[in-house]
């Protein structure tokens, strides 16, 4: 029997279901690794390599916000990427999962400036808009209606980007 690719599945992940922080460490561990393995990240450093040296130089930092930021190993590329070409960061990442945020700040070198934030983005008030927002392997977590829910979100956050 063929899998039905029509609708979204609703299965779960070990990381989703109830389990101790150490198994959720493992998870997010693996999850890292397999990014590294399969350059998961080249895609997102090319496309802020591409758009920084685009933009006129900033008088203040740029904002980035990555939803649904896990392990936080994409924030931690990017601000090595950042701090290779002395490019003024803000980094926050946000995870719903309480846990999830405090195994990204442990996992992070302690001269980091990230911010690690556990919230519901929907509910969340950011204290500075960001410049830009990154997501990656989140909205599989979410039903269809809150998937489209936060392309609104981000795209409303896109509008500000253009104001400015």
């Amino acid at each position: 029997m063929q899998p039905d690719f029509r609708h979204r599945a609703n299965l779960t992940e070990q990381m989703d279901e109830p389990c101790s922080r150490e198994e959720l460490r493992a998870c997010l561990r693996d999850l890292a690794k397999v990014n590294r393995w399969f350059m998961g990240y080249r895609p997102l450093l090319h496309w802020l390599n591409e758009l920084t040296a685009a933009m006129p130089p900033l008088p203040h930092p740029l904002r980035i916000l990555d939803v649904g930021c896990g392990y936080g190993d994409g924030l931690r590329r990017i601000e090595r990427w950042a701090k290779s070409r002395d490019l003024a960061v803000e980094l926050t990442g946000l995870d719903l999962n309480p846990d999830t945020a405090a195994i990204a700040m442990e996992a992070s070198p302690v001269w980091s400036g990230i911010r690690w934030v556990s919230a519901d983005i929907f509910a969340y008030s950011l204290p500075k808009p960001p410049h830009l927002v990154v997501s990656s392997l989140f909205t599989h977590h979410l039903a269809e209606a809150d998937v489209v829910r936060f392309l609104r979100w981000m795209e409303e956050r896109r509008s500000w980007m253009v104001r400015q």
